[in-house]
């Protein structure tokens, strides 16, 4: 990943802790600040009205339902996020701007992380924070 993510808060939205872990990890190895994880959509939708997000991370489909409301919230303001599946028949989805299918390995996610932010920005390394007023 060309992009680094110093400073950067991270929102992962998956039910496999094992697969959450192993990504939080990666994120805070490449010097994210913080990154919550949540495995349902009111934990995410929770989460996202207690702090601001730079991006998201959205397993589509989680335990009893689908992640497209958190989707949905994060478009509205405007915090870039990338869809993560393996069920390729949702690739037409609205609200698919960004997608890596899985499985996928932690050079894949970073370079799709690189590619989230870079046409985010229009430019590398120049990602505006994501700012609300509580």
């Amino acid at each position: 990943m060309t992009q680094s993510l110093a400073g950067r808060h991270v929102l992962i939205v998956e039910d496999n802790a094992l697969i959450a872990e192993t990504i939080e990890d990666v994120l805070l190895d490449d010097g994210a600040e913080t990154v919550v994880h949540a495995s349902s959509v009111a934990l995410a939708l929770a989460a996202i009205d207690r702090q601001a997000f730079d991006f998201g991370l959205l397993d589509v489909s989680l335990v009893r339902e689908e992640s497209w409301p958190v989707a949905a919230r994060l478009r509205e303001l405007a915090i870039p996020y990338l869809i993560m599946t393996g069920h390729g028949e949702i690739a037409q989805h609205e609200l698919i701007t960004h997608l890596l299918s899985k499985p996928y390995d932690m050079h894949q996610l970073r370079s799709a992380i690189g590619t989230l932010l870079a046409t985010r920005s229009g430019r590398p390394d120049s990602i505006p924070r994501t700012e609300r007023s509580s």
